[in-house]
């Protein structure tokens, strides 16, 4: 009976060292930022004098503003590689190249350009308070994804500075209520 008394008392004695032990090494309060942190990741578009061919994309959107305030009227352009039924349904598959472009008469600005798995592009253009600067904002879900992008127009530098608010990693996007049409 000694024996199971003191391997006991010896096993609950390790298992409180062990708990001691654990719970001093943890940090209860959490690092405070040290102004070291990294800016949000940034890009500049420039205009580009070579406009995309369209013509094999479906355009799903299209958005008239005048850029610069010269009365010459520029057009917010989102499409899609995913081609249309004789219906005029989208055949959407599991994923496609998209392209959102700012197109003027001579140039255009890409804000994105790519492939998106089991996701879309949404984009509202917008100024806001007294800022008359056009903002572009595209949301990007897809089933591993979920990015936030905030696009500028800047007359001086004549392009667009894209600033990324959102994009954490490792998401696993288990519902939305935005589906693609």
């Amino acid at each position: 009976m000694k024996l199971f008394a003191r391997k006991t008392v010896l096993m609950v004695s390790l298992a409180l060292l062990t708990l001691v032990l654990s719970v001093g090494c943890m940090n209860p309060e959490p690092e405070k930022p040290d102004g070291n942190q990294p800016e949000k990741n940034k890009k500049f578009i420039e205009a580009s004098k070579e406009l995309r061919d369209t013509n094999e994309l479906t355009l799903l959107d299209e958005y008239e503003i005048d850029l610069e305030g010269d009365g010459q009227m520029e057009s917010v352009q989102m499409y899609t590689a995913a081609q249309k039924d004789p219906s005029g349904n989208i055949m959407w598959d599991d994923g496609q190249n998209w392209l959102l472009t700012v197109r003027g008469e001579d140039r255009e600005y890409v804000l994105f350009e790519g492939y998106v798995q089991l996701g879309e592009i949404k984009y509202w253009a917008y100024t806001a308070g007294s800022d008359t600067k056009l903002h572009i904002t595209t949301l990007q879900p897809g089933s591993a994804s979920l990015q936030l992008m905030d696009f500028e127009y800047d007359s001086d530098k004549d392009g667009f500075e894209g600033t990324e608010i959102f994009n954490p990693d490792n998401v696993n996007l288990m519902h939305s209520s935005v589906n693609v049409e």
